[in-house]
Order: structure tokens, then C-alpha cells, then sequence
């Protein structure tokens, strides 16, 4: 992978939240099958599996302070390919909004573009809500290993 274009914005600032901006070029990150081209949006950027294994916990999961991920993505297709069908929005939450998440991929010219947000709003999760917090996670995980299939125009 090859980083330009590195930017960090309020990394001084403790009250307002970092942030961090670059252009990349990954050369690994295409399967060519038959000619379609096969990715996940995501590429790095995504949760590949979630810590979440156990069937039940004894013990309160705690993030310690609340967050938010948020990313946008845009990735410009190669030349002669359009999007076979674009993954569809994903918009959910956990026990009335303590934890949010939102998927969202649309097309802008010859961009595809993501929005993905995920929000834990309150970082303690009680060992009674463990079950639920990791169906939610889980889903979460799951969207963002989706793969795209681009083909020929």
C-alpha cells in the first residue's frame, strides 16, 4: 500500500475529535474472477472478525469512554467496469441507540462511495445485554466484509 496525501486535523485539540485523512493506492485488493472484479469496499478500514466469541459473559464489556468511527470511503473504478449491484443500506441499533451503526454505499459518477458510521454511545454493556450487544456487533462485521462485484460495462 502506498499512502499520499496524509493529513491530521484537531490532534492537538482534546476536545474535538481527531481526525485523519489520506489518499492511498493498494495493488492487492481486486480478485479477478472470469473478468469480474471482486473487492470489499472496506479494505482495511473494516473489523475482519468480532472479539465477541463467547456465548454468554459473566463480566460487563467496557469501552471505557463513548466513540465514533466514521468513514468515507471513495473509490474510483477502473476504466470499462461498472458496479453489478451495490450493497444495500444497512442502518441499525442497539438497546434504543446506546450503540448505532450505518452502512451506506451509493454511486457518484464513476465513484462509488461509503459512508459507514459506528457509534458506542455508552461504553459499559451489561453482561445481561452481552447477547444482543453481539448479534448487533456481529451484523456490523458482516456488512463490512460484503464484497462488490464490478464488471464489464
Amino acid at each position: 500500500m502506498v499512502i499520499s496525501e496524509l493529513n491530521f486535523e484537531n490532534d492537538k485539540d482534546i476536545i474535538k475529535p481527531v481526525r485523519v485523512s489520506y489518499s492511498y493506492e493498494l495493488t492487492d485488493a481486486v480478485d479477478d474472477i472470469g473478468g469480474n472484479l471482486y473487492f470489499t469496499p472496506m479494505l482495511f478500514l473494516g473489523t475482519k472478525e468480532s472479539p465477541f466469541k463467547l456465548t454468554e459473559r459473566n463480566y460487563p464489556i467496557d469501552f471505557v469512554i463513548p466513540f465514533e468511527d466514521k468513514y468515507l470511503v471513495n473509490i474510483a473504478l477502473p476504466e470499462g467496469y461498472k458496479v453489478e449491484s451495490l450493497p444495500e443500506t444497512l442502518a441499525i441499533e442497539f438497546k434504543g441507540g446506546e450503540s448505532k451503526f450505518v452502512y451506506i454505499a451509493k454511486m457518484n459518477g464513476k465513484y462509488l462511495q461509503l459512508k459507514v458510521e459506528l457509534e458506542v454511545n455508552n461504553p459499559y454493556v451489561s453482561p445481561a445485554d452481552y447477547a444482543s450487544f453481539k448479534a448487533f456487533f456481529e451484523k456490523t462485521v458482516e456488512k463490512q466484509a460484503e464484497q462488490i462485484v464490478l464488471t464489464k460495462a
